[in-house]
């Protein structure tokens, strides 16, 4: 499945199960990738849904590591929203010219 979603861009925000992706259907991938801003949702619910219907072996503790890598994309996403209003703050104050990259580099960010 890895290999048919590569360089599809940002694609599928939480990480989910072939079988989870099967279960979902087509209509429902889309609609989601739709609703997050995906370009292209409805080609990759069709290459994810493909993918996931040629899957046919569940690796044991494929349930567990999942929910896990759920946990860990939310966990990023969290990070970087919180980044993005820290920015926001830090922006009025600072040179108009202070990129994302170069305000998070400044010594003692701590991301919080």
């Amino acid at each position: 499945m890895e290999r048919a979603l590569t360089g599809k861009g940002r694609g599928l925000i939480a990480p989910l199960t072939p079988g989870a992706i099967r279960r979902i259907g087509v209509r429902r991938l889309e609609s989601g990738l739709k609703n997050r801003g995906i370009k292209n949702a409805s080609s990759l619910a069709k290459t994810a849904i493909a993918a996931a219907e040629a899957q046919s072996t569940v690796p044991p503790g494929e349930t567990p590591a999942a929910a896990m890598a759920a946990r860990i994309a939310r966990s990023v996403l969290d990070l970087d929203r919180s980044c993005t209003r820290s920015l926001c703050c830090i922006s009025p104050r600072a040179a108009p010219t202070v990129s994302r990259a170069s305000a998070l580099n400044y010594g003692g960010w701590d991301g919080g």
